[in-house]
């Protein structure tokens, strides 16, 4: 079982290396969102935002959203490794071998999780210290536990549709469809303090929006009992999105 997950890892890395632009854009997208969203919306909102009742710069409070805008396109770009696979036949040899499909998924995840930990590690220790001077970190385990778990749970979110749709375009209409929305129906650019009733309720079926609210935590805040409630809440998210994918790729007819 480790052997066979140790090589398809390896064959995973090998992949993403060929094709280093489809693999590196969502990094450097990162530090492009930052630095164009940081200087330019915070620009026209003023340095300063008001975020649980406390003065926040705009920068420090928009990064943890640039960081989970990464891992979701990260986890994007893996699903589509396994529509390749599924559409270049790829995949029912891999599984021929003695590989579970479960095991299939868990490389996918850990791929996904490895360059999000690489994107985190560009915007703490690159954008920020240009753009602000200097490290902000308040408790890098929030930050590490936050994107694992996002990790796991975006890329859980996407298989289903990967392995299931055969037709690239609706494929693409269906993407785009969920991804938007998940990122500006959160807590990713603004507050929520203030937002409408109706905009609140579908914030907080948003997983994306515990995402960030604990990246947030990590880099700004501070570990309380509402993030804990919100590290709970992200956790059934990802248990039950991950058990999904796997049911939805053992029910996948090669």
């Amino acid at each position: 079982m480790i052997k066979g997950l140790s090589s398809l890892y390896y064959r995973e890395l090998r992949l993403m290396s060929r094709n280093l632009w489809a693999t590196f854009i969502p990094l450097i997208t990162s530090l492009l969102y930052l630095f164009l969203f940081g200087l330019g919306i915070g620009g026209m909102m003023g340095e300063e935002i008001s975020f649980n009742g406390e003065n926040v710069d705009y920068i420090l409070f928009l990064a943890p959203g640039v960081i989970a805008m990464g891992i979701i396109s990260i986890a994007q770009n893996a699903g589509w490794t396994l529509w390749n696979d599924r559409d270049r036949g790829m995949l029912e040899e891999l599984l021929s071998c003695p590989v579970s499909r479960s095991a299939y998924i868990m490389v996918k995840i850990l791929s996904t999780l490895t360059f999000s930990f690489v994107q985190v590690f560009l915007v703490l220790v690159i954008g920020l210290p240009i753009l602000k001077g200097q490290f902000f970190v308040t408790n890098i385990y929030l930050i590490l536990l936050s994107t694992l778990l996002g990790g796991v749970c975006f890329c859980s979110l996407f298989i289903p549709f990967m392995s299931r749709i055969r037709s690239s375009n609706l494929l693409v209409a269906i993407v785009t469809l969920i991804f938007l929305p998940i990122m500006l129906c959160s807590s990713m650019f603004y507050p929520l303090e203030s937002a409408p009733y109706l905009f609140k309720i579908v914030a907080y079926l948003n997983p994306m929006t515990y995402t960030v609210d604990i990246l947030r935590a990590g880099l700004i805040g501070s570990l309380n009992q509402e993030i804990l409630l919100e590290i709970l809440v992200l956790f059934i998210f990802t248990i039950a999105l991950f058990a999904a994918s796997v049911i939805s790729l053992r029910k996948v007819r090669i």
